[in-house]
Order: structure tokens, then C-alpha cells, then sequence
């Protein structure tokens, strides 16, 4: 015989959910809860290794770079942050500081990126010549000064903008609703992602592109902003964007690997992960923030990426043996 639902058994099936989530919650925190004064998990060795990388930059190039204290402040003020990460997880432990103890480059990364700007000079000088010449060369045009043209139209210039948007969001959600429902992977997909972070970082700096929102000059690189997500947008590049990380495109890449995530781990959030992907690669040439080539090694080097981050985060878990090493 078929249930009635009524508004009892809803109620009866969220505080099922709800204690699920308390008790796995619960599970991950006794596991996870470090007794020594110092133990580092996998996500912090590969913060420390981006620290690491660049601080040998700062030293070897020291004579091409300038203003140099903010950088190394910051760096000690990251390998602080690590530290007290662990002290307050350790001291209270709970969900918040669970989430944060394992997430919390997900704070910093944006300060990371815009570090790729102050590094990528140094081994390459502009590569955007050769990017927008390879979209010249397979197309025979250039897609991202085309595409605005062709497609002008305000609800698909939104539409493209909201797309671009997102981005800022997901990798949030998908981290976030992870903990939630599927904690007991929590840390390996927190370090893949972070993992990821850092690798396209390094690969920026060393091949440095600006993409065609910075490299065509005005009106070529300019698409006009008609709605809320336009000019959000707007604002966030005109306060955060850098002339710097444009190939291959971090945010297809990215979005491949939460995409795959949400597939794997969080179905029923797929559907709307997958909606918001197709948009994201389209806006990122659309609005001139990438190439079409870009896009393209988005999608190619993301599942890579994402293989040797999952692969990097077990070789650790032999090493310093986290609880939480399941595979994905």
C-alpha cells in the first residue's frame, strides 16, 4: 500500500536527514581530531607546496621583482593560518570548524590568483599573441570578439553573465554540500579542488596569458553589461580581475572536476551543476574573459588535473595516513 504523505512524514524524514548528517558529522570529528601539537593533513601540504614554490621564486628573481614584503608576509601569514586551523579544530571541535579546518583554502585561493600576475613575467613574456593566433588559425576568426556581436541580444547577455557568475558560487556549494551529505569524502574533494587551484596557478605563471578582455584594446574587448548579473560582474572584475589566467581557462577546468563531484557524489544536485557548466563555457568566450582554445584545454586539462590531484591525495594518505583516504 502506497504511504500517504502528509505533512508528519515530511517532517519525520528531515529530522532523518538531519540526525544522518549529525551522526556522520559526528563520525568525521572523532576520526579527524588530531592529538599532536603539530599534524598536518593532505590539504595542508599542498598549500605549503604553492607557498613553498613561490617563495623560491621570490628568492631566485628577487632583482626582477619588486614590493616583495606584502608577498612574504603573506606567506607566513597562510603557514599561521594553517596552525590555527588545527588548534581550533582540535580545541572546539565541531561541524564549523570541521568544514573550516578542511576547507579553509577555499579563503585564500583568491589571494593566489592574484599572485599569478606578480609571477608571470618571469619566464615568458605575453603569450597572448600566440593564443588568439591559434583561435585565428582553427577558426579562421576570432570566436571571442565574434560571439557579442553575433548573439547581442540583452536576455542571452544576462543569461551569459549569470553564467559567468556562478562560477564564484559553486565551487563553494559543491564543497559545502559535500560536508553536508557526503562527509566521510569531504577531505579527499576538498584537496582535489585546492590541488587543482594550485596547479593551474603554477601554470599561469609560468605561461602567462591575459585573455581577450585585457589584450584586444577598446571597443574590441568591451561587452556591454544591460542586468544584475551584468554589473555584478562588472564590479568584480573591475575590483578582482587580473591580466593574468586565461589559458587554459581555470573555470572550465574547475567546472569539470565539480562537475564530476556532483555527479558522483551529489546527484540531485547534477541537474542544476550541468545547467550552470554549459552556461559557463560559452560565458567565459562570450563576455572576453577567454579564448575558445582556452575553453577547449579547460576541458582537457580539468579531468587531468583532477586524476593527478585524486592520485597526489592517496600517495599522501599512505605517507600521513588520514582516516578519510576513500578513493573517487
Amino acid at each position: 500500500m502506497k504511504q500517504k504523505v502528509t505533512l508528519v512524514t515530511i517532517l519525520q524524514s528531515i529530522a532523518n536527514k538531519h540526525q544522518k548528517i549529525k551522526h556522520n558529522h559526528e563520525v568525521f570529528i572523532a576520526e579527524n581530531v588530531q592529538t599532536s601539537r603539530i599534524s598536518l593533513v593532505p590539504i595542508d601540504y599542498i598549500v605549503l607546496f604553492y607557498v613553498l614554490i613561490t617563495t623560491g621564486l621570490l628568492i631566485v628573481f628577487r632583482e626582477r621583482l619588486q614590493d616583495e614584503l606584502p608577498h612574504i608576509l603573506f606567506r607566513f601569514g597562510v603557514v599561521a593560518l594553517i596552525f590555527i586551523m588545527q588548534w581550533s579544530y582540535n580545541r572546539f571541535p565541531g561541524s564549523f570548524t570541521a568544514f573550516l579546518r578542511f576547507a579553509y583554502p577555499l579563503a585564500i585561493v583568491t589571494f593566489f590568483y592574484s599572485e599569478t600576475e606578480y609571477f608571470n613575467h618571469l619566464f615568458f613574456n605575453n603569450l597572448d599573441p600566440v593564443i588568439s593566433g591559434l583561435d585565428q588559425k582553427i577558426f579562421g576568426f576570432q570566436p571571442s570578439l565574434e560571439f557579442s556581436q553575433v548573439v547581442p541580444y540583452k536576455w542571452f547577455n544576462e543569461l551569459m553573465y549569470m553564467g559567468y557568475f556562478a562560477y564564484y558560487c559553486i565551487t563553494f556549494l559543491v564543497a559545502f554540500n559535500v560536508f553536508l551529505f557526503r562527509t566521510e569524502v569531504f577531505q579527499k574533494v576538498s584537496f582535489v579542488i585546492i590541488s587543482a587551484f594550485v596547479m593551474y596557478y603554477i601554470i599561469f605563471i609560468i605561461f602567462p596569458v591575459v585573455g581577450p578582455q585585457f589584450y584586444f584594446p577598446y571597443p574590441e574587448n568591451h561587452v556591454p553589461a544591460y542586468g544584475f548579473f551584468g554589473n555584478l560582474v562588472k564590479l568584480i572584475q573591475a575590483t578582482a580581475e587580473r591580466p593574468t589566467a586565461a589559458f587554459p581557462s581555470a573555470h572550465v577546468g574547475l567546472g569539470v572536476i565539480l562537475l564530476y563531484f556532483s555527479v558522483v557524489y551529489l546527484p540531485r544536485f547534477a541537474p542544476i551543476m550541468i545547467f550552470f557548466f554549459v552556461i559557463l563555457c560559452f560565458a567565459t568566450v562570450y563576455i572576453k574573459a577567454h579564448y575558445l582554445i582556452d575553453v577547449l584545454a579547460g576541458l582537457v586539462t580539468g579531468p587531468l588535473l583532477g586524476y593527478l590531484s585524486s592520485r597526489l591525495y592517496s600517495a599522501l594518505a599512505l605517507v600521513i595516513g588520514p582516516q578519510n583516504s576513500h578513493s573517487i
